[in-house]
């Protein structure tokens, strides 16, 4: 067991050295990976659980909590799914003016976005040959969508303070002398 406990701790000990090469010779991951030890050092020096968790002492309007990559990834993919499904159902929509639409791009168009329009057809029954529920669909869906493009934007607990031109520059230098002006 010993032995086998040795061989892990080498092996870890490899990956180690070959991770740290690898972000000592890129930039980028130079970047991410200071980003990472900051974030790290300030956790541990956080002597309070609202300065350990910072998002727990705001209010926000995301679902996936924190500042990660999952969190981008979720997020932007969830956005363009609801809007290439838009742009299917715009398509569905206009092929149905067509009679003689072809029929290997309108079948599985119907099979996609037809469950979904019939949701709305179901509240909306059709006027004579007019069909008004696509447009409740279209709302239903945008509604979806702008939700999804929020997902990782966060509120402001308090009111905003602005700096002017010079104090960005001078917090972006690093001095201390900057003095917040209220709105």
């Amino acid at each position: 067991m010993s032995q086998l406990v040795r061989e892990l701790e080498i092996l870890q000990a490899k990956v180690d050295d070959w991770v740290k090469k690898t972000v000592d010779s890129n930039g980028f991951l130079q970047g991410i990976s200071q980003r990472v030890a900051l974030v790290h050092a300030q956790r541990r020096m956080a002597t309070t659980s609202a300065e350990r968790f910072p998002l727990r002492r705001r209010n926000f309007a995301a679902i996936i909590p924190g500042d990660s990559v999952a969190e981008t990834v979720v997020a932007s993919s969830i956005f363009n799914f609801l809007n290439i499904y838009n742009t299917l159902l715009i398509t569905r929509l206009i092929l149905t003016w067509f009679p003689s639409a072809p029929e290997v791009i309108a079948n599985p168009l119907s099979t996609i976005c037809d469950p979904y329009l019939n949701v709305f057809r179901g509240i909306i029954p059709p006027l004579g040959s007019l069909d008004l529920s696509p447009i409740l669909a279209f709302l239903v869906l945008n509604v979806f969508t702008n939700t999804a493009s929020a997902l990782p934007a966060e509120l402001n607990a308090g009111p905003s303070r602005k700096l002017t031109w010079r104090q960005q520059v001078q917090k972006r230098k690093g001095q201390t002398a900057v003095k917040k002006v209220e709105p």
